[in-house]
């Protein structure tokens, strides 16, 4: 695997350590040989404020998520369920 050309701004990545298991690794930068990335423990929470700074060559150790492209298709989704949701809420309030 040739992680440097791999590892993108935007993948989520899991690590595949059985004592680490549910710690997922967002990318949110990629220089000098280093990704650094915010953690989160587990699906339900969220990306926190505690990053974490690993050699490209350790991501052999993860197991890829969510590629960038996914990620993207995703949160599109979401904003667009939240979207529909609120025009639902809109039109219920002056209907009534």
């Amino acid at each position: 695997m040739d992680s440097q050309t791999d590892v993108k701004v935007g993948q989520v990545w899991s690590d595949k350590d059985k004592r680490r298991q549910g710690r997922q690794l967002r990318v949110e930068q990629v220089n000098d040989g280093t990704a650094q990335c915010s953690i989160r423990q587990g699906e339900e929470s969220e990306f926190g404020q505690r990053l974490t700074r690993i050699k490209l060559e350790r991501f052999a150790r993860y197991q890829l998520l969510k590629d960038v492209e996914q990620r993207e298709s995703d949160e599109r989704e979401k904003d667009a369920t939240a979207s529909s949701a609120g025009e639902e809420v809109l039109s219920e309030t002056h209907s009534a």
